[in-house]
C-alpha cells in the first residue's frame, strides 16, 4: 500500500475513533411522552417524561416561544428515584453543576421561556415535567373550538417519541378530528378514547411533533376567544409545506393496484359488451333499448355537470362576494398622498385583488418585496454585499441577512420567515438565486402562502363585521333550491380602493405636479413598500433619487439599492415557483396547487379523521422550540 493511501486509512480510523467515543459519550434521549389533560375551561395539565442517558452537561431545558395569549407555570419536577426537586423563583443558567442539582425553574429569554432543570446525577435518568397551559384550548372567529401547538421541537435526536390528549369528555371522530406535523408516525383516536401522535423510529433533532385538533362541538367553557382568526386560518397556516405529500409512494403503489385491477374489470366489461352488441346486430328490440339507455346516460351526465356549474364546489360552500359599488372603478381618482388601508400592507393587498386594481401575479410578486422592506424599515433585516464570483457581470450584488429577525406580527409574515430561513442556508443569508432554488423545489408551499394571505385578510373582515350579510334563495336545476349567503363590501373598501388607486396616481404624476408637498423621508419609505406591492417601484425610487440625491437609508446603502435588492428576489422567487408548478405539472396531473378545501367532514387524513402523520407543515405552530441538555 502506497504511503498516502495508509495516510488515509489512518485518518479515516482515526476520525472514527474519535467521533464513535464522540457518540458513546454524548447525551441521549431514548424517549420522551407528553400527557396532556386538557380541563373544562380549555387551560391544559401537562406531564412530560424523559428517559435520558447523560454523561455531561448541568441541566436540561425545554424552550417555548410565540404563545401568543397562552402562558405557562406550576412548574415542576420529579426524578426517577421519586425525589421532588425544589422550585427556584429564577433560574441562573450560568451556576454549577451542584447548585443546579435537585432544583428547577423558569428562565425567561427574549423569544420566550425555558422550562430548565438540574442533571443532578449522570447515568440512566427518568424526569417527569409538569407544568399547566393557560388557554390551551382557543375558540377562534368562526365559533370553532380547536388546539394548535407545537408539543416537542428539540435539538437532538429523541429514540421514540409520543403525545396522548386526553379529558373528562372522551375524544373521537365524532366529536374531533386530528391532523399532526413534523413527524413520520401516526396521528390517530384511540381505544379509551384520547389522542395519540407517535413517532414509528427514532426522531432526528429536524424533526417535531405539532398537532392540530378541531372540536366538532363546543366541548370546553374556554376563557380565551380569539376574534380576529378562524380555524379555516389555522388549518391553511399548517398545512403550508405539506403539499408535496398529497402523492406517497404508499399512494402511487396503491393506485397501482387500483389500476391493474380497473383494466381487468374493464377487460372482462369488452367482453361483455361483445356479446351485447353481438346481441343488438341480431335484434331490433334490443337495438331500440341500447339507443334509449345510451341517449338517457348522456342526459344524466349533462345533468350532473350542469349542476357542477350552477351550484360549484364545496370548497366555495355557496358564499358569493360582492362589493355595494362596481367593481370597475371610477377612471379620473383624486391624489392621495397618504398611507392607505391604515398602513396594513396585507389589507391592500386583499383590496387590490378585489377591486381588480392589479394582476394577481404583479400582486404576488410585490407582496413578498414589500413585506422585505417592512421588516427592514423595522430593523428586524438588513442588506448586506455578497462576495463577487468569478462569473459576476454586476459590480454590486446584494443578499438580505436574516440572522437578527426573532418574530413576526402575525402568523402570514411568520410563514414567509419559515419559508425564507430554509432558503437563505446555514448562514441565514438569502441571495435571490438561493430562493429561486427553494422556490422551485417547494412551489406548492409558496402558493400556498399567496392563497392563504387573501383568505386570511376575507376570514378578518367577516369576523370583524366588515361585510354586510344575507342569505338568499336561488333555483337550481330541476326546480332545486339551495340557500346561499351574499357579503357585500361595506363602503370602506370601495374608500381604500380609491385611496389605492389615487396614490399610484400621485406617484406616478409627482414629478409633473406643479405645487408639490414637500413629504418626508419617512413617508418616501412607506411609499416605496406600497409602490413594491403595486408594482411601481422603480417610479418612486425615481422620484425619491432627485429629491434626496445623497442621502443613504440604511448605512451607506440607497435607497435604490435597497428596493433593488427587494425587488429582485421577490421576483426570483415568484419566478421560481412558476417553473416548479410547469415541472409539477410534466411530472403528474394528479398533483394539484389549489388551496385546501375545508372540509372536516370525512375520515380520512386530509378531513381529519386521523393516520399517518404529515413529515412537514405545522411551522407556524407557538409552543416548543428547542430543548435538551446543555
Amino acid at each position: 500500500m502506497k504511503i498516502r493511501y495508509k495516510i488515509i486509512v489512518c485518518f479515516i480510523f482515526f476520525v472514527s475513533i474519535v467521533f464513535i467515543g464522540s457518540k458513546v459519550n454524548a447525551n441521549s434521549i431514548n424517549s420522551i411522552s407528553v400527557t396532556v389533560n386538557i380541563q373544562q375551561n380549555g387551560d391544559a395539565k401537562v406531564t412530560e417524561v424523559w428517559d435520558t442517558n447523560l454523561t455531561q452537561g448541568t441541566e436540561g431545558y425545554k424552550s417555548f416561544s410565540r404563545l401568543g395569549e397562552k402562558s405557562i407555570s406550576e412548574f415542576a419536577v420529579r426524578d426517577d428515584s421519586g425525589r421532588i426537586y425544589e422550585t427556584l423563583d429564577s433560574w441562573n443558567t450560568n451556576a454549577s453543576f451542584d447548585n443546579k442539582a435537585y432544583k428547577c425553574g423558569i428562565n425567561k429569554t427574549s423569544d420566550g421561556i425555558e422550562l430548565c432543570w438540574g442533571i443532578s446525577k449522570y447515568g440512566n435518568r427518568k424526569y417527569a415535567l409538569r407544568y399547566v397551559i393557560k388557554n390551551f384550548v382557543v375558540e377562534y372567529s368562526d365559533g370553532v373550538q380547536g388546539v394548535y401547538f407545537n408539543f416537542i421541537n428539540i435539538n437532538q435526536a429523541i429514540g421514540k417519541a409520543k403525545v396522548i390528549i386526553k379529558s373528562d369528555k372522551k375524544l373521537s371522530l365524532e366529536n374531533s378530528r386530528i391532523w399532526s406535523f413534523g413527524y413520520t408516525g401516526k396521528s390517530i383516536f384511540d381505544d379509551d378514547g384520547v389522542i395519540v401522535f407517535e413517532s414509528n423510529n427514532e426522531m432526528s433533532s429536524s424533526q417535531y411533533i405539532v398537532g392540530l385538533v378541531r372540536f366538532q362541538e363546543k366541548l370546553f367553557d374556554v376563557e380565551y376567544k380569539n376574534n380576529r382568526i378562524s380555524f379555516d386560518d389555522i388549518y391553511d397556516s399548517a398545512m403550508i409545506g405539506t403539499e408535496n405529500e398529497k402523492i406517497t409512494n404508499d399512494k402511487k403503489n396503491n393506485i397501482k393496484d387500483e389500476i391493474s385491477e380497473e383494466i381487468e374489470e374493464l377487460n372482462q366489461s369488452i367482453k361483455e359488451l361483445q356479446e351485447v352488441f353481438g346481441l343488438i346486430n341480431n335484434n331490433k328490440e334490443y337495438k331500440k333499448a341500447f339507443i334509449i339507455f345510451i341517449g338517457s346516460f348522456i342526459v344524466i351526465i349533462f345533468i350532473i355537470i350542469k349542476r357542477k356549474w350552477i351550484f360549484g364546489s364545496k370548497e366555495h360552500g355557496g358564499e358569493v362576494f360582492t362589493t355595494i359599488k362596481e367593481k370597475k372603478l371610477i377612471q379620473d381618482v383624486p391624489y392621495y398622498r397618504e398611507i392607505p388601508c391604515n398602513g396594513d400592507i396585507l389589507r391592500a393587498y386583499w383590496v387590490c385583488i378585489h377591486y381588480n386594481l392589479k394582476a394577481f401575479n404583479t400582486l404576488k410578486k410585490g407582496i413578498i418585496g414589500a413585506i422585505f422592506l417592512k421588516w427592514i424599515k423595522e430593523e428586524k433585516i438588513s442588506i448586506c454585499k455578497t462576495k463577487k464570483g468569478i462569473f459576476s457581470i454586476k459590480d454590486k450584488e446584494y443578499a438580505i441577512d436574516f440572522r437578527n429577525i426573532k418574530k413576526c406580527d402575525n402568523i402570514i409574515e411568520q410563514s414567509l420567515l419559515d419559508m425564507v430561513l430554509p432558503a437563505s442556508g446555514h448562514n441565514k443569508i438569502l441571495e435571490a438565486k438561493e430562493f429561486k432554488k427553494w422556490s422551485r423545489k417547494n412551489c406548492y408551499k409558496l402558493q400556498s402562502w399567496f392563497n392563504a394571505i387573501g383568505n386570511r385578510e376575507q376570514n378578518i373582515l367577516i369576523a370583524q363585521g366588515a361585510f354586510e350579510e344575507e342569505e338568499k334563495t336561488v333555483n337550481g336545476m330541476l326546480g332545486r333550491k339551495r340557500t346561499i349567503k351574499n357579503y357585500r363590501a361595506k363602503e370602506q373598501f370601495y374608500e381604500d380602493a380609491v385611496n389605492l388607486k389615487g396614490l399610484e396616481k400621485y406617484l406616478k404624476d409627482y414629478s409633473s405636479i406643479e405645487k408639490k408637498e414637500a413629504e418626508e423621508v419617512k413617508i418616501w419609505e412607506e411609499y416605496l413598500i406600497f409602490a413594491h406591492l403595486m408594482g411601481i417601484a422603480k417610479i418612486v425610487e425615481e422620484q425619491f433619487k432627485k429629491l434626496y440625491p445623497d442621502l443613504n437609508m440604511v448605512h451607506e446603502y440607497t435607497f435604490e439599492e435597497i428596493s433593488e435588492i427587494a425587488s429582485e428576489i421577490s421576483e426570483e422567487a415568484y419566478l421560481g415557483m412558476e417553473r416548479g408548478l410547469e415541472d409539477k405539472e410534466r411530472e403528474s396531473e394528479d398533483y394539484s396547487s389549489s388551496s385546501y378545501s375545508h372540509d372536516y367532514s370525512g375520515n380520512d387524513r386530509d378531513s381529519g379523521g386521523g393516520g399517518d402523520s404529515y413529515s412537514s407543515g405545522g411551522g407556524s405552530a407557538g409552543g416548543s422550540s428547542s430543548g435538551g441538555f446543555r
